[in-house]
Formats: structure tokens, C-alpha cells, sequence
């Protein structure tokens, strides 16, 4: 991958704001579609739920139709003390099904318009 072509999100500190802002900042002012996501392997669950979430919904309107995104998603080893791993494993464990499909956060987020309201209302992270 050439370097020009790899755009981080360095803006938020955490899964949620990574996605919303990577798809405001970066995807859809360039007119890119595809997208490679990189994370470690712990938290990819989540990371997964939450970015396919945010890179469907449409902008302000149920109405409208999803937004048309290709996700890749790629692990990479963790690197953590067996400890630190299984704390944050557990930690991932509870969180994840809040994000994932069916979850109370997908029903509060329906659009951008929802989400970025969510992101400063509402998120506790």
C-alpha cells in the first residue's frame, strides 16, 4: 500500500468517534468507498460491529438509502501482557453486544445526523 494511500484517524480516542470520524473526514469528502480497517485482534468484534454500523447508515433521513461502503477488516497480534490481554478480552466481552446488531446503541444512531449527536450527548468514553 503506498503511504499517500493509508488515511488515520487520529481525532478521537476511541471506537465510535474512530468511525464517524474517519467516514466524515476522510471517505466521503474523497468519494472513497472501500476501506481497510485495521485493528488488534481483541478488539476487532467491536470494531466491526461499530464501523459496518456507521458506514451504513445514511446521512439525516431513515428514508434515504444506506450508504454503499466496502469494509475490509484486518487483525493484527495483539502484543499484550497475558494479563492486560484478558482484562481488556472481558472488557470487549461486555461492551460488544451493546454495538452489535440488535443492540441499544444501533437503535439510538439510525443516521449521521444521529450519531454524531450520540458521539456528543451521550458517549461515556
Amino acid at each position: 500500500v503506498p503511504p499517500d494511500a493509508i488515511l488515520e484517524e487520529s481525532a478521537s480516542l476511541e471506537t465510535v468517534g474512530n468511525a464517524l470520524f474517519t467516514r466524515l473526514l476522510h471517505t466521503d469528502p474523497r468519494g472513497l468507498r472501500t476501506l481497510a480497517v485495521v485493528n488488534n485482534r481483541f478488539h476487532m468484534p467491536r470494531t466491526r460491529a461499530v464501523f459496518g454500523h456507521v458506514f451504513r447508515v445514511p446521512p439525516t433521513s431513515e428514508s434515504e438509502p444506506e450508504a454503499a461502503y466496502e469494509l475490509e477488516y484486518y487483525e493484527v497480534e495483539d502484543h499484550l501482557p497475558a494479563d492486560v490481554l484478558q482484562a481488556r478480552l472481558r472488557k470487549e466481552a461486555k461492551s460488544t453486544p451493546v454495538f452489535a446488531e440488535g443492540g441499544s446503541w444501533r437503535a439510538q444512531t439510525r443516521t449521521l445526523r444521529e450519531l454524531a449527536g450520540w458521539l456528543w450527548r451521550e458517549n461515556t468514553a
